[in-house]
């Protein structure tokens, strides 16, 4: 009953989700994410949850420590602007913080579907199907590197929610995104942390398998809504954690920034603005939180705490 329940409250809230139920707070933008630095951290190679460089831990020994000119101990404010200014004039960085927890990572399955969803009858909606009541085993596996069988698949169609896009799709044709919680591990994509500092992850045969694989799993939950779907894809393209570091550099691939759990919210998080003079933040880890509407506020936070006269300028 717990697990059926736990299900239905998350179907409810029309997440994606950024972490399990039982580690997250209630509500919908009302809740708060945590985090320091958010705003700057594509400019930094990486954040080791450590609290000192000597026990920075095996994952991050890939890092070549006589190529690393500089470590930033702390992301905080300052740590996170230290490092974004010293990667900008060529220096080496590692950022070494013990405290964050990121939100669990997304990969996606993009799909052209010789079908034309809209003369189906399809609804202008997003779907989520969910084969298992038992939520917190799919956060649990791919925290520990592990895909499960029968992943849970949030459905997004491009092609309904905009439909005078000609730019989506070709006519007859529908463009959606099956989307589902996975783990970021390289490892566990058939690669290594070499392999995706290099960016040479990409043309290992054995990363093309995973995506595969991947794919395969969450299109056959993907059927339970939609059936005979596999039998008529005429373009797919996967993308993964890794894809979503190298081009975004955003910590783990994760899609959401800091999870959204207790210990990372209230006044553990930044506010817009800082000690620092002049410098304020917004994004999906300041206080308004993860999602279209959050990240939006955060832009009108950060301009308010500038002050009403340098708003109207």
């Amino acid at each position: 009953m717990a697990h059926t329940l736990g299900t239905l409250v998350a179907v409810n809230r029309r997440q994606y989700r950024e972490t399990s139920d039982s580690r997250q707070l209630t509500g919908d933008h009302a809740r708060i994410n945590g985090g320091k630095g958010g705003t700057v951290m594509a400019a930094v190679l990486e954040i080791a949850p450590a609290a000192h460089p000597s026990r920075i831990p095996d994952r991050y020994a890939t890092f070549d420590r006589d190529r690393l000119d500089v470590i930033v101990i702390g992301a905080g404010t300052g740590g996170f602007t230290a490092a974004a200014l010293l990667t900008k004039r060529g220096f080496s960085v590692l950022v070494v913080d013990s405290h964050y927890e990121m939100a669990p990572a997304l990969g996606i399955v993009h799909l052209g579907i010789a079908r034309n969803f809209r003369l189906e009858g399809v609804p202008r909606t997003n779907f989520f199907v969910h084969p298992s009541y038992d939520q917190e085993l799919v956060y649990a596996e791919a925290r520990a590197g592990h895909f499960v069988e029968a992943p849970p698949c949030f459905i997004s169609i491009a092609s309904l929610k905009d439909p005078g896009n000609a730019a989506l799709a070709p006519p007859g044709h529908t463009n959606m995104q099956l989307v589902s919680v996975v783990p970021s591990q390289p490892e566990a994509w058939g690669t290594d942390a070499n392999a995706v500092a290099s960016g040479a992850y990409h043309h290992v045969a054995a990363y093309e398998d995973a995506k595969r694989h991947f794919a395969e799993r969450l299109i056959a939950t993907a059927e339970r809504r939609f059936p005979r779907l596999s039998h008529d894809i005429a373009y797919m393209e996967v993308s993964t954690p890794l894809t979503h570091s190298r081009f975004t550099h955003s910590t783990g691939g994760t899609s959401y920034g800091l999870a959204n759990i207790p210990s990372q919210t209230l006044w553990r998080q930044p506010r817009n603005a800082t000690e620092i003079g002049g410098l304020y933040l917004c994004g999906a880890n300041t206080m308004t939180g993860h999602g279209i509407v959050g990240t939006m506020w955060s832009g009108v936070m950060a301009a308010v705490a500038r002050g009403p006269r340098q708003c109207d300028d």
